[in-house]
Formats: C-alpha cells, structure tokens, sequence
C-alpha cells in the first residue's frame, strides 16, 4: 500500500473525526518506526477499533 494510500485510509478508519486523527498521528509520531499501513491493519477490525486509540 503506498504511503498516500494509507493515510486516506486511516482517515477513514478514524470516521474523518478531528480527536481520532489526532490520536492517530500521536501513535505514529510516538513511534517512528511504525508504518502508516500497520496502523491502518490494526484499526481494521470495529470491534477493536477504540483499543487501539486508546
């Protein structure tokens, strides 16, 4: 999955919601060596959603 991909991704698995986002870019940058894509899988599943930006 390119890069550009991923991200439009992610902002669709955070609902395009301001505070999600957030939480999101926090995950990546507090881990620079996570991909955009790993996180964008792990968001993947609703159920666990909230878990993972937690």
């Amino acid at each position: 999955m390119r890069e550009t991909d991923a991200i439009a991704e992610l902002a669709g698995r955070c609902g395009h919601h301001p505070l999600a986002l957030h939480i999101a870019a926090s995950l990546l940058t507090t881990d620079p060596g996570r991909a955009v894509a790993a996180l964008v899988a792990e968001l993947a599943d609703a159920h666990t959603r909230l878990d993972v930006l937690s």
